[in-house]
């Protein structure tokens, strides 16, 4: 990871005037999240450019591989549309009080999510089940306490 100082002050920053252009000191702070599970600063400078980061994710994935009936329905999975899966991810996100036990792999799957995803409805169905039962951590890792999350409309 580049400067801490660097990175904290562009979270400040970002936090006062948040751009949907994510700079690239940011982005690469999200890399190093996704490759140490660390996130070095408290959840609160963080959490708006995860929001961010995760929406625009979302958004650019889902214009990838668009969403339609034919990828949505399955006889295990509740069948949603994009609008309302990506609206309750969202909104479970702003419900942390610290970062998730599950930041790395979330921050995995927003800085390089077709990796492992051709697929709208599971990228989302991934990333959903990296939110709905997890634990919080600090920003060095260390494991805080339970949280369980019901995600319901």
């Amino acid at each position: 990871m580049e400067n801490k100082e660097d990175v904290l002050n562009a979270l400040e920053d970002f936090i006062k005037k948040p751009s949907e252009t994510i700079p690239e000191i940011l982005e690469s702070y999200l890399k190093h999240i996704a490759k140490t599970g660390t996130t070095v600063f408290p959840w609160g400078k963080l959490k708006p450019l995860f929001e961010q980061r995760l929406s625009q994710a979302i958004s650019e994935f889902h214009e990838r591989f668009p969403m339609d009936k034919s990828n949505v329905v399955s006889a295990n999975v509740e069948s949603l549309s994009f609008d309302v899966m990506r609206d309750r991810i969202l909104e479970a996100i702003k419900t942390f009080s610290g970062a998730p036990f599950t930041i790395q792999r979330l921050c995995e799957l927003i800085t390089t999510p077709g990796k492992h995803y051709r697929s709208t409805a599971k990228y989302l169905r991934g990333i959903e089940k990296n939110i709905m039962v997890v634990s919080t951590v600090d920003p060095f890792g260390r494991y805080v306490h339970i949280l369980i999350m019901c995600l319901r409309h």
